[in-house]
């Protein structure tokens, strides 16, 4: 026979006991790689193009990705090329659109016909002035 009291002791003590039980978010997040390239002064513009350029792959391709790293890289692609992503906006962040494969093509088609550097300034990849051909 349990008294009120006894209850009362008791509930607090089960809550407790779950919430410990239960196993903290353990799960690994990815992180933007191409970020840290643009950290270190030292890597080359086509590196930098390149991380970005692996990530979209993948995502047409179908393989694994990070909301993350499209994202990153999706940014990366318009603020160098200005040709914007086909994205779809979601409540936990950008996926990619339909159109994702002609980007990546019209993306590549861009790099063609420009040159790259990396702005010392700010360390940005950017078109170089001279570089329409």
């Amino acid at each position: 026979m349990s008294t009120p009291g006894m209850r009362a002791a008791v509930v607090p003590w089960v809550v407790v006991t779950a919430l410990l039980a239960t196993p903290a978010c353990t799960t690994k997040v990815k992180p933007y790689e191409c970020g840290a390239l643009v950290a270190d002064a030292s890597t080359a513009a086509l590196q930098i193009w390149d991380c970005n350029r692996e990530i979209m792959a993948r995502v047409v391709k179908g393989k694994g990705f990070t909301i993350r790293e499209f994202e990153g890289a999706a940014e990366f692609f318009e603020s160098v090329t200005g040709i914007p992503p086909d994205v779809e906006a979601t409540p936990t962040g950008a996926v990619p659109g339909e159109g994702i494969r002609e980007d990546l093509r019209r993306w590549d088609a861009w790099l063609e016909e420009h040159r790259i550097h990396r702005d010392p300034a700010d360390g940005r990849v950017k078109a170089a002035k001279d570089a329409e051909g």
